[in-house]
């Protein structure tokens, strides 16, 4: 009897084992189907809250994280041969690429000038990034992507982070903050920099 009843549990447990693993491979194709759009949406949307959750993570850690996901995600398909064609992570994770280099080559560039871990005040390194993208010296297609990079990357007031830099940025091109303090450091700034 005792047997029977141990053969019953084990039975019950194997299927319920079967069914787990086969929600695991419905997850599972799930994720890798997520279109593009969608992942790319999510990373843009998510970024901010990463940074916040790991406050020694920078924009780099959180690129890899992704990159790292989403190949695991490709080789669990594979291995599991899952008759699935994860094409839209496979064009994620060249997007993520091109979005490190992208960040690698600013933070190259920007080291240059001493902005990115500075002790200056906030309006001061905001105004001076905003004043290099238009002067030409960084490329930022929009004000939007420039207060992005600044949330993410750089620092004011001996290391603090950044946050919400897309008003201010607003304001100083609206002419609301008053800069004439700040135009004359910038000045100064570029003289030293030999620009």
């Amino acid at each position: 009897m005792s047997l029977e009843l141990e053969l019953l549990k084990l039975n019950a447990a194997v299927k319920n084992l079967i069914k787990v693993s086969d929600d695991s491979k419905k997850e599972l194709k799930r994720r890798a189907q997520i279109p593009f759009e969608k992942l790319k949406e999510h990373y843009e949307h998510s970024a901010s809250k990463f940074l916040d959750e790991n406050q020694d993570a920078d924009m780099i850690d959180y690129i890899n994280d992704h990159i790292q996901k989403s190949k695991k995600i490709i080789s669990e398909v594979k291995r599991l041969d899952l008759q699935v064609k994860p094409y839209s992570r496979e064009k994620y994770i060249r997007f993520l690429n091109q979005e490190l280099e992208f960040e690698k080559a600013q933070i190259e560039k920007i080291s240059q000038f001493n902005i990115i871990d500075s002790n200056r005040p906030r309006i001061e390194v905001i105004y001076f990034m905003f004043t290099l993208k238009e002067m030409g010296i960084f490329k930022f297609d929009n004000d939007s992507i420039l207060s992005k990079f600044i949330d993410r990357h750089c620092r004011y007031d001996k290391g603090k982070k950044i946050k919400n830099s897309r008003q201010t940025i607003s304001n100083i091109r609206k002419g609301i903050v008053n800069v004439e303090k700040y135009k004359i450091k910038f000045q100064e700034f570029l003289k030293s920099q030999d620009l």
